[in-house]
């Protein structure tokens, strides 16, 4: 759907609907966006978002996830959602996007495909011209019925946290009387977002008490971020390493409280937390390796980086960025770990210890290296060498548990 003034890139309609006909089960696809003037010089970018059939339910119901003009539709789910709202002067393309995410999943291609034309002045009739910003109670004259009735039409298929979305859409758009039902549909423990929701139309919880932390290196692919807290939060602390400067979760209102920083090195600085923590990387949401009690398993290195060590150093498969064209680090400590791990599995011990060397000569204190040492040792048949790396494991872990 456009308007007369926006472009379409070349290419545009090959790409979103090789990537539509590939998955029968996609409602939509939509692409990225250029903005542009009227000079037509280009001066920014934007996203789609890419999320979980379930995240994006939620998300809808705080913002669209691209521009509409981006957006390849299957016809058959544009008959199913019906057609755009005449009700609604502003928002429309929201609730086509919110009836649309309730028929099924719809995926972000991550190339742009489209050019969107920001106009400096008004354009439309006298009527037409105004914003949401400039008139918000006139906005919510056309939005809140409306709204109301998707409600009421989803409300008794929505899973817990979509439920709580629509607890804050409703909230939003003055009708809190029914924020407040939905809210209290859900009886406690509340985990710490239903608690944020919850404070919003003032309702108390009984807030659970989570053992475990969760700790997520953000590597600043556009939705991974709240797509891996979707699946791996609940009923977890939550800390997060900003490797990117972006206000985190600035776009939706999909709240998960935690620490946010940025920070260079994960450490116990920052990530107070005795329990076991759970490792992960945005970018890879399904890459969940075992929990860790020390953080001495992570190098003296840059988050990225680091996660993706102690990964080889406990054998374990290295992250791999979901999304095309996301680089992974590449850094002399990685490249000998990588070689120290492929000559293991293919049985060349004595390859894996020159490897091994050049590891422990970059992070000669580092926990993650002892660890994998007394493994390449172990394998090469020098079982004195490999008790002695294990006695240094053991004995800086009784050391930190003591101090």
């Amino acid at each position: 759907m456009l308007d007369d003034d926006d472009l379409l890139l070349p290419g545009a309609l090959n790409v979103l609907g090789h990537a539509l006909f590939s998955d029968p089960s996609l409602v939509a696809v939509f692409g990225d966006s250029i903005l542009f003037s009227d000079q037509e010089s280009r001066f920014g970018y934007r996203p789609g978002l890419r999320y979980s059939g379930e995240v994006m339910r939620t998300a809808v119901l705080q913002q669209i996830p691209c521009v509409t003009g981006a957006t390849l539709i299957r016809t058959s789910a544009h008959r199913q959602a019906g057609e755009y709202d005449l009700r609604l002067r502003r928002g429309e393309d929201m609730d086509m996007f919110l009836r649309l995410a309730q028929l099924g999943p719809m995926e972000s291609v991550p190339l742009p495909t489209f050019l969107h034309r920001d106009h400096l002045g008004l354009r439309g009739s006298q009527e037409d011209q105004w914003t949401r910003a400039e008139n918000h109670a006139r906005y919510l004259h056309y939005a809140a019925p409306v709204f109301r009735e998707r409600w009421m039409e989803a409300r008794d298929r929505a899973s817990r946290q979509e439920s709580h979305g629509w607890v804050l859409g409703l909230n939003e758009r003055g009708l809190h009387a029914e924020a407040v039902e939905e809210a209290q549909r859900w009886s406690g423990p509340h985990s710490a977002a239903e608690q944020w929701v919850r404070q919003r139309v003032g309702l108390p919880s009984l807030l659970e008490e989570p053992r475990d932390a969760l700790v997520v290196v953000d590597e600043g692919d556009e939705g991974a971020l709240e797509e891996c807290l979707q699946r791996h939060s609940q009923g977890r602390r939550i800390h997060v390493d900003l490797e990117v400067p972006r206000d985190p979760l600035g776009n939706i209102q999909i709240h998960w409280p935690g620490t946010y920083v940025a920070q260079r090195v994960l450490s116990m600085e920052w990530i107070e937390h005795d329990e076991a923590i759970h490792l992960r990387v945005s970018s890879d949401p399904d890459w969940a390796p075992p929990p860790l009690r020390d953080l001495s398993l992570l190098p003296n290195a840059p988050a990225p980086e680091a996660v993706r060590a102690y990964a080889h150093a406990i054998g374990w498969p290295e992250p791999k960025p979901v999304r095309k064209g996301l680089a992974t680090p590449s850094t002399p400590l990685l490249g000998e770990l990588r070689a120290c791990r492929a000559h293991l599995e293919a049985g060349n011990s004595l390859r894996a210890i020159e490897a091994l060397k050049e590891v422990l000569r970059l992070q000669p204190e580092w926990l993650g290296a002892w660890w994998l040492a007394a493994e390449v040792f172990e394998c090469a048949g020098m079982g004195d060498r490999a008790r002695e790396f294990r006695e240094r494991v053991r004995s800086l872990q009784v050391g930190r548990r003591a101090a």
